[in-house]
């Protein structure tokens, strides 16, 4: 059985080790605080579940969402924003709003998806 690979692609440090610290010993997760880091991972890793902000300071997340397209197998992708954005996002299986969803709830959409994985 391989490791399980989580990519959480989030620029603040609180949000950062509360998903580091809720996923602990669940996966190996990766974590960067901008879209360049990211795409410049996807390029030589693969990831199961990519966890994305985004409103990052070098951009949308929507351009990690076009490069997703591009690969053979893209991960699913749970965004974790703080602003409201519409539900039904292409490319996105999961969208909840920071401090309007329970962490316990988090880690069992994650757990689901690794499982599948």
């Amino acid at each position: 059985m391989s490791i399980k690979r989580i990519l959480h692609v989030e620029d603040d440090q609180n949000t950062q080790d509360l998903i580091r610290d809720a996923l602990k010993g669940i996966a190996e997760l990766v974590q960067v605080a901008s879209i360049e880091d990211a795409l410049a991972l996807l390029e030589s890793e693969t990831f199961h579940l990519i966890m994305l902000d985004f409103t990052l300071p070098d951009g949308s997340g929507q351009t990690l969402l076009e490069h997703l397209k591009t690969l053979i197998e893209p991960p699913v992708v749970i965004v974790l924003s703080g602003h409201d954005l519409v539900k039904d996002i292409p490319g996105v299986d999961k969208v909840l709003t920071k401090g309007r969803y329970q962490i316990k709830d988090l880690i069992g959409y994650v757990k689901d998806v690794l499982d599948k994985a």
